[in-house]
């Protein structure tokens, strides 16, 4: 019996022995724990500081227009062969006139020959009325002077371009006026004038002589009653 004492005994030490060692070795451990919580926070701090703040992203630039795949309508290409005659400035300084006569794009050489008779003499009453220096020139020409017209013809030029993204057909004249034709028109517009005047100036003579021969009428009448009546 006193051995089993004994031995219980002895169990019992091992058992305090192991549970201080136990107590002993967390209370080591607390302190570890902490510092590794604490390097963790200083860690994640370096982490903080280390992460550069964003860079500011630069602005968009607008964007550019879209490039437009077809033309638009108004926009006219010529060829390189075009002449440069065509482009120039009437001119009326010299002793020889020089005019430019062009017709607008056109869908067909056809519709070209048409459109310039027309600009023809639309363009040769704009000349007249600067020749003169007035607008009141309709009438001054007529169609028997067509002919005429064409003699003043120096160049022409026929030729095409592109409308957008269109073909198209123009047609220019370049008219060279010298002095016995701007002699004419000036001497047709002098005389239109005087018979314009001649014709008004007609108008109130006979209704003058109109009213004499009224009141004549009237006197002669009277005056024979009164001789009848004698």
């Amino acid at each position: 019996m006193l051995m089993s004492f004994q031995t219980a005994a002895v169990s019992f030490a091992v058992i305090v022995i192991a549970h201080g060692m136990a107590i002993g070795q967390l209370r080591a451990n607390v302190p570890s724990a902490d510092l590794a919580v604490a390097t963790t926070s200083q860690a994640d701090a370096k982490s903080e500081q280390a992460v550069p703040s964003p860079t500011p992203e630069p602005p968009t630039p607008p964007a550019e227009p879209p490039t437009l795949s077809v033309a638009p309508i108004d926009h006219l290409t010529y060829p390189p062969e075009r002449p440069a005659w065509v482009d120039v400035e009437n001119d009326l300084e010299g002793k020889t006139h020089r005019w430019i006569v062009r017709t607008p794009p056109c869908d067909s050489r056809e519709e070209c020959d048409d459109r310039l008779a027309i600009a023809l003499w639309a363009e040769m009453e704009n000349y007249t009325a600067q020749l003169v220096g007035t607008t009141d020139v309709d009438g001054l020409l007529s169609i028997e002077d067509e002919e005429v017209l064409k003699q003043l013809v120096a160049r022409r030029y026929d030729g095409t371009l592109s409308q957008g993204n269109l073909p198209a057909f123009e047609s220019v004249l370049e008219l060279q006026i010298g002095p016995e034709f701007q002699a004419g028109l000036q001497r047709a517009w002098q005389n239109r004038e005087v018979r314009q005047r001649l014709g008004a100036v007609g108008v109130l003579v006979t209704g003058g002589w109109l009213a004499l021969m009224t009141v004549a009428g009237i006197t002669a009448g009277v005056s024979r009653h009164r001789a009848t009546r004698g």
